[in-house]
């Protein structure tokens, strides 16, 4: 592990939030690269060296795989990777489907057991449930199956609380879940970057405009 460990501590971004984040090694000092999930230390390692992302399938169990990635990248302070996971994350929870798919106890649990209190993972499975209340809070099971985690997860609740202070009107809305859901958050609600930092979605927009300009001027006809 000395080697992917030493490439991680070259980062910018482990420098400017691994030692100031909410886990302890903030306060120890040492930052370690935890060896129980390799599928996302070598995830990770492919991002730092070729600055893409693994190629996920529902039928390899991309979820689950996305957010132990995001769980490492939280670790070690790695914004961008948060963000574009973070999309990963989102986007067919809320746009692809036509409905926005909740989060099960079982994940609500893992998400809360492997980040801190102010993730951003955290924000949106919080979220995500409480814009299931207006179709779901009537469901026994679903009710229930939420409770088992008051003992063991009692900040899930906490969170949930404070969205619906924030957000409850919009909850309560005559309209599908997703859409209520879409109308309320801003684009990058659930990114880690600043208010004053451009979007890694906007650069990358940016860069394939350039892009295909530089392709059509050179592909352009200069003769009288």
């Amino acid at each position: 592990m000395d080697s992917p460990t030493r490439l991680v501590l070259m980062t910018p971004e482990f420098f400017d939030a691994g030692f100031n984040g909410g886990f302890k090694e903030a306060s120890e000092g040492e930052m370690y690269l935890p060896e129980d999930d390799p599928t996302a230390v070598a995830d990770l390692i492919e991002y730092l060296y070729r600055g893409s992302l693994p190629h996920y399938t529902e039928e390899d169990g991309s979820n689950e795989k996305v957010r132990n990635l995001y769980y490492l990248a939280e670790k070690i302070g790695m914004s961008s990777l948060m963000d574009k996971l973070m999309d990963m994350i989102a986007v067919p929870r809320i746009r692809r489907t036509g409905n926005l798919i909740g989060y099960g106890p079982w994940a609500i649990k893992a998400v809360y057991d492997h980040t801190h209190e102010e993730s951003k993972l955290r924000l949106f499975v919080s979220a995500v449930n409480v814009f299931k209340l207006g179709h779901q809070g009537n469901n026994k099971d679903w009710m229930d199956n939420r409770a088992k985690l008051l003992h063991s997860n009692p900040e899930f609740f906490h969170d949930m609380f404070k969205l619906l202070g924030k957000h409850g009107k919009q909850v309560w809305v005559k309209k599908s879940d997703d859409k209520a859901f879409v109308a309320a958050f801003e684009r990058c609600y659930f990114h880690v970057h600043g208010p004053d930092e451009e979007c890694y979605a906007k650069l990358d927009d940016e860069n394939q405009v350039d892009s295909e300009e530089g392709t059509e001027s050179e592909g352009a006809d200069t003769s009288d």
